[in-house]
């Protein structure tokens, strides 16, 4: 097995999310579903860490190869 964190410390989403006036929380579950969607997929699995809208210094989603 293997794997690797994908990790940010700035939204790339978030503008357009508040512009748009959307949900921002909302929207980043349903992107964190895509992405374990898209890991099932790969015979990968996701698992969603800290977001920067829960206050943590930086939003993290863990893809780990089975």
């Amino acid at each position: 097995g293997g794997g690797f964190v994908y990790r940010h410390v700035q939204c790339p989403h978030l503008t357009n999310w508040r512009s748009a006036g959307g949900d921002a929380m909302a929207m980043c579950q349903i992107e964190r579903a895509w992405f374990a969607g898209i890991a099932y997929a790969a015979g990968c699995t996701h698992r969603a860490g800290p977001t920067l809208l829960e206050g943590a210094a930086a939003c993290e989603d863990e893809f780990i190869s089975e």
